[in-house]
């Protein structure tokens, strides 16, 4: 066997190998949805605890939120370059009509 597949071999037997936070999060949160994730206790105030599938639901509110701010700011930007397109229109309009009536 070459080098190659060893370190292929060696990288496929690590545990979280093709596993990133988002499919971890994921499948704990389909196969223990109710057990603790996170306990947050504060020095004064009641704890605060999110299960599996609570803190994936509340992640995927979060990321839902960004992608509309998002997708919010790309709308505004077509819409200013749409307004620069007719801006860009009516000068060449006007250069061209300047031109035909000094010909």
């Amino acid at each position: 066997m070459d080098q190659a597949a060893m370190d292929q071999a060696a990288i496929d037997r690590f545990q979280f190998h093709g596993q990133d936070i988002p499919w971890l999060l994921d499948h704990w949160a389909t196969n223990t949805p109710d057990n603790d994730f996170l306990i947050w206790e504060p020095r004064s105030g009641e704890e605060v605890r999110w299960t599996y599938r609570r803190f994936v639901d509340e992640v995927e509110k979060v990321a839902v939120s960004q992608a509309k701010v998002a997708l919010k700011a790309a709308e505004a930007k077509l819409n200013r370059n749409e307004d620069l397109k007719k801006i860009i229109s009516r000068a060449e309009y006007q250069d061209a009509q300047t031109a035909v009536e000094s010909a």
